[in-house]
Parts: structure tokens; sequence; C-alpha cells
């Protein structure tokens, strides 16, 4: 069975992507020069999706766009964008030690990332699909991510909720949400109104570290969110 989403045949090369820095720029610029009235309408182009300056997932906090990239198979079929959010007050002072480094010195810094995964503020992952996959290999290629990140238990009930989540087939455009919060793992499609709980002390800092951990199964993600965060603070 092919798999479409996080299989380690997906690793070999960093896939082509549009630079986050550009990304989050244009994003800075469209709130400086919009009416409040069209502000909400801005959005960020991660590869030519598109994604909300800010979301709100269920009964969560209003989280803000920080970066992100492409995930795609063998470099060249892209699968999905991903997009990393923070809730700003809450994140503020974890990551201050980080704020005067620029882009290139936070891409090598691992204890940024750490404090990413780690910290108890409020954040999400925003997938949005380039193509339509099978729930199936969705579900089975982030399990086989999390593999070793998670206890055996924890692993099933992930994929459980998440099929419960998918459905049979994941369309494109589709738009899956997964917010931390406490010691939760709050899962949506479509709209982040409607949430789907997974209460679990570990699966928040697991899930990060697929994506921004010292291995990542896609550096192009690692490596936006490093370069939003910079463009962010320096803006």
């Amino acid at each position: 069975r092919q798999r479409l989403c996080c299989g380690p045949e997906m690793r070999r090369g960093v896939p082509r992507v549009l630079p986050p820095l550009v990304a989050v720029v244009a994003l800075y610029f469209a709130y400086s020069h919009r009416s409040s009235s069209s502000v909400a309408d801005a959005t960020v182009q991660i590869d030519g999706l598109s994604f909300p300056p800010t979301i709100r997932i269920g009964n969560g906090a209003s989280l803000t766009f920080v970066g992100g990239g492409t995930r795609s198979k063998f470099s060249v079929v892209k699968v999905y964008a991903a997009a990393l959010y923070l809730h700003d007050s809450g994140s503020a002072s974890a990551l201050k030690a980080f704020r005067k480094l620029g882009a290139t010195d936070l891409r090598k810094k691992g204890e940024f990332f750490h404090a990413l995964t780690s910290g108890r503020f409020q954040k999400a992952l925003l997938l949005t699909f380039h193509r339509s996959v099978g729930a199936g290999a969705v579900a089975d290629a982030l399990k086989e991510s999390l593999a070793t990140r998670l206890s055996r238990s924890s692993l099933a009930t992930f994929r459980e909720k998440l099929l419960q989540v998918l459905g049979e087939n994941v369309p494109k455009g589709t738009e899956l949400y997964f917010a931390c919060r406490s010691d939760a793992l709050y899962l949506a499609l479509g709209s982040p109104a409607s949430t789907t709980a997974f209460h679990d002390k570990t699966i928040c800092g697991a899930l990060l570290d697929v994506y921004l951990g010292s291995s990542p199964i896609s550096p192009a993600i690692k490596d936006g969110v490093a370069d939003g965060f910079a463009a962010r603070m320096h803006a």
C-alpha cells in the first residue's frame, strides 16, 4: 500500500516551497495597508495554498500564523502544506530568548524548537492538502512517524481518533487541525469550531517533534517556522 503522507520513503530531499519569509512579510504588509474591516480577509500563501492569519480551534484562544512549508513525496509530489500557529501572549515568555535571532541562526537552534514543542502555551498545526488522499493512508503514515515517540496504547488511540475525524477520504483542499491545549490534543476537519479531543500528556510534544524535532519529516516545514518567527520579530 502506498503511503502518501509521512512514510519514510518521503524523507528524501527537501521539497520546493514558497519561502516562508516572503509569505510572512506579505502578511505583515497586508495587515499594514488594509482597513480594519478587511484585515480578516488577508491570507498567507504556502506553495499556492492559503492559510488564515489567525485561527481559533474549539474553545481555545486565538492563535497567530508563524510559518510553515510543504510536505512532498519523493520531493516532487506535493501532499500537503503545514503551518504552525501560536498563542502570542502565552508563548511570549517561553520564546523571549529567541526574539533577536535571525532566521539562519534559528534554523540551527535546537533550543528554539524544543521550546516550541515542549512549551505549555497553546499552539496548533494546520495541514491543508494539495491532493486527495485516503484517510487510512494519512492515519497510518502519521502513526508510523509517531511510533518511536508514543507508547503503543497512545499510538493506537491517536490513530482511532484521527480516523473518526477523517472519515473515509481526505479530499483536495481539506484542512486538518491539530491544537494543543493543556494535556490534550484537539482534532478538527474543515471547520475548527467542532473538535474531537484526545487526552494524553505525551501526544502534543510527540506530534510537534515529528515536524520540528532533530529528524523532521519535512525540513521545509521546520525551516519555514524558523523563518516565519524571525520575520515576525523583525518586522
